[in-house]
């Protein structure tokens, strides 16, 4: 009962701390990629040989109390063993405006060097949509079907595929998911962009830190440079005291 109580005061505590934050500047398009030699791999197992930190296997963008949320979290396989190439993603908040003005949605990834350096990859990142077939687990809809990129007539060609009895886009992302494919096995790429079009135009973007990732944000922010430390999903704990297994806990609530 303790450990329940202690979740439920730290998911508070990342409430309020996202409720403080202020509305996101908007950041540039997604440019050409530069080659920033080492990247800042996500992947911590082996970083450390000493250390045994707790690993957070979901993460949301910090801003969430914006009309713009997505929350992502690991895949693993029939294993049970993480695949760092594929991540679930849930948009929990989605502009009026998709409708609206038939925005598009793509999703990016980049990383960060030891120092800092960013590295955008320009190539939209490929996904499918997925419904939960139970708590934990996901089914893929329409196989065949990859996409790069997607709009409101999208979303009502596929609500009615899969006989929703809806088609707007409110009904579709509370009950459909994506499966990204960031084609990374190695890790190297830390953040996910997502990013709303309106033709050529960036109108907004947001950043997500993939999992995994160390769960504690002080240790996270002592060994990843700023770019990344400042994504981390429970920054509003920082300096707080609280142990792994219950910053582990916490982020568990990020995930759906």
């Amino acid at each position: 009962m303790t450990n329940k109580i202690t979740v439920i005061i730290l998911s508070l505590a990342i409430a309020t701390m996202y409720n403080a934050c202020g509305k996101e500047t908007f950041g540039v398009a997604p440019q050409k990629a530069q080659d920033t030699g080492d990247n800042s791999s996500r992947i911590e197992v082996n970083e450390d040989p000493t250390s045994s930190k707790a690993l957070a296997e979901c993460s949301v963008n910090l801003n969430s109390q914006d009309e713009f949320k997505i929350q992502i979290s690991a895949y693993r396989d029939q294993f049970g063993n993480i695949n760092p190439s594929l991540v679930h993603a849930k948009i929990s908040k989605m502009p009026r405006a998709f409708d609206s003005e038939k925005l598009d949605i793509k999703f990016f990834k980049w990383s960060a060097s030891p120092t800092g350096e960013t590295n955008l990859v320009p190539e939209a990142i490929s996904y499918r949509f997925e419904r939960k077939v139970s708590a934990s687990a996901f089914r893929v809809v329409a196989e065949n079907n990859n996409y790069t990129v997607f709009n409101v007539d999208e979303v009502t060609a596929m609500a009615k595929y899969l006989k929703y009895p809806a088609t707007d886009s409110y009904y579709f992302f509370n009950n459909t998911y994506l499966l990204l494919d960031l084609k990374d096995p190695k890790a190297s790429f830390q953040v996910l962009k997502a990013a709303l079009y309106s033709g050529n135009t960036v109108v907004k973007q947001i950043d997500i830190l993939i999992p995994t990732f160390i769960a504690d944000p002080d240790f996270y922010s002592k060994k990843k440079p700023a770019v990344l430390a400042g994504l981390h999903p429970l920054n509003g704990l920082l300096g707080k005291g609280f142990t792994d297994q219950q910053l582990k806990d916490t982020s568990g609530a990020l995930c759906f």
